[in-house]
């Protein structure tokens, strides 16, 4: 393991700092909750729509953004509750196989809970719709890696297929036939699916929303609620962190995180910008290469060097992704994976010996 980055030792110090108050509930963000909570005066109408948020994991930014969006709909009238997840699954998308299992339930939960506390909400864990000691799908074990996408649950959700993008992105591969803990990991997760769906049908039951919202709609709580809704004819709200920082993206009964644009592109092709959009459009782009005003940053040591090419021939850019990423398993279209796609493209150059090709990796890597 390498050590630590001295430069980066204030950092450390900070997170360090931050880690303990969030065991306490005293994070800033929880600090900042309960003051807004105080500030506001609840406007829900007896008769006004019920909405319920799916908060089941302690990713910081999306319980926050998902309070603020209940705080929003709450003085607009609406009945806002949440559903978490409570802990107690054997296993999750919460972290990847570089972190778990096991799962770091006690503090997940806990964070959660405190946070959607802080910002004056009540809650609903699925944990309350599941008999913790039972011994779920005990046949599951003989089910071979290849029938484990056909699993489906007694109430008819297909868990093997809405388990297959969480388990891949656990085990940060798409190639599952040569991983050996392919298998006994999917298994894992479908029995957590199986007492996900079990949670959110109690809880559903419970709240009877008019409206669900929740995060991405890919990821493995959110797809089993997702199905749920979808048997019981409720309206589903997915959104995604956009492309730029402080932006999310939201679209209703699609996945959000797919950025699905046709239908908008079909009535904006035609039309001419004006000057000034230009100019936005140039300050964007340029943005983008240069890895400002985008959430993740990973371009604090970029160099921007002009590439040239080693010969008189073409210079020509492959961007890669990552191949574990939600938004892109399953989307093949041209080719069959991203190595075929790679392994194309580096023999087509091979044959080109006048062209350079440039092979960038995805700066999550």
């Amino acid at each position: 393991m390498p050590l630590p980055d001295r430069s980066r030792l204030q950092e450390y110090a900070l997170k360090g700092v931050h880690l303990a108050l969030r065991q306490r509930g005293l994070a800033p963000e929880q600090r900042a909750a309960r003051a807004l909570a105080a500030q506001t005066e609840p406007s829900a109408a007896a008769d006004g729509p019920r909405v319920a948020f799916l908060s089941p994991r302690d990713w910081a930014a999306h319980v926050h953004w998902e309070a603020m969006f209940g705080h929003a709909l709450q003085q607009r009238g609406a009945q806002v509750s949440f559903m978490t997840c409570g802990g107690g699954l054997e296993i999750c998308d919460r972290a990847n196989t570089w972190e778990a299992p096991p799962m770091p339930c006690r503090s997940c939960t806990r964070y959660v809970e405190d946070s959607i506390d802080a910002h004056g909400f009540d809650r609903v864990p699925l944990r309350r719709g599941w008999d913790p000691d039972d011994e779920d799908w005990l046949a599951l074990d003989g089910v071979t890696l290849e029938g484990l996408s056909e699993v489906s649950s007694p109430d008819g959700s297909p868990l093997g297929l809405l388990t297959e993008i969480p388990v891949k992105w656990f085990l940060m591969r798409t190639d599952l036939d040569n991983e050996p803990l392919a298998a006994p990991t999917w298994r894992a997760f479908l029995r957590s699916a199986r007492r996900i769906e079990r949670g959110v049908e109690a809880a559903l039951d419970r709240l009877q929303p008019d409206v669900v919202m929740l995060l991405n709609g890919l990821f493995l709580f959110e797809a089993v609620a997702w199905e749920v809704c979808r048997r019981r004819g409720i309206d589903v709200v997915t959104y995604e962190r956009g492309m730029i920082m402080d932006t999310l993206v939201v679209e209703r009964n699609a996945a959000a995180c797919l950025f699905d644009l046709s239908a908008q592109w079909v009535t904006c092709r035609s039309q001419a910008l004006s000057e000034d959009e230009e100019a936005r459009l140039d300050g964007y782009l340029d943005d983008r290469r240069h890895g400002r005003r985008t959430l993740d940053q990973f371009w604090g040591d970029a160099r921007f060097d002009d590439a040239t090419a080693e010969g008189d021939g073409r210079l020509v850019t492959l961007f890669t992704n990552l191949t574990w990423d939600s938004a892109v398993i399953g989307r093949e279209r041209a080719f069959p994976s991203i190595q075929a796609w790679l392994g194309t493209a580096a023999r087509l150059f091979g044959a080109r010996p006048q062209d350079t090709l440039i092979i960038r990796t995805h700066p999550g890597e």
